[in-house]
């Protein structure tokens, strides 16, 4: 079983204890970018993507876990971005009726989303860094918050 110090009291942390704190330092990051959504800020520049980034890699930990560079965090943050940009401008497109449904229409529509998305990626951006940012600093110095390292294979 792997276990940490705990310093205060020389007692080694559970494997469980080590969970809880990780769960409850991601709950607590998602929390406040959540709150910062409802902040004052300019169109499109919000913490959503990134929250949603976060929640994944931490919460359910796929392509990020474990590997959590950041090589891969910024393409996946340009990943969602351009995912966001194509499903949200789809759907303005779709079911307002401010474009004529034809692919023309389409185009226009992805065109005049353009501007939006700069600010979609440049919030993504700096909130993944500082989501990911915060969890590395709070890992490094709350040792009980590291996931253990696995044997290479």
């Amino acid at each position: 079983m792997n276990t940490h110090m705990n310093n205060d009291r020389n007692a080694p942390i559970s494997q469980k204890e080590i969970l809880l704190y990780r769960t409850l330092l991601a709950l607590a990051l998602i929390v406040l970018a959540a709150a910062l959504r409802i902040a004052p800020h300019p169109w499109n520049f919000t913490p959503v993507g990134a929250m949603a980034l976060f929640s994944g890699a931490v919460a359910i930990g796929l392509w990020l876990r474990d590997r959590r560079t950041v090589a891969r965090i910024s393409l996946a943050t340009l990943l969602g971005a351009i995912q966001f940009f194509l499903v949200t401008n789809f759907g303005v497109w779709w079911l307002l009726g401010s474009f004529p449904k034809s692919a023309a229409g389409l185009a226009a529509c992805y065109f005049a989303g353009v501007p939006f998305f700069w600010n979609t990626l440049a919030g993504d951006a700096l909130y993944a860094t500082l989501l990911f940012g915060g969890y590395a600093l709070a890992e490094r110095f709350f040792p009980p918050l590291r996931e253990p390292v696995r044997a290479a294979r």
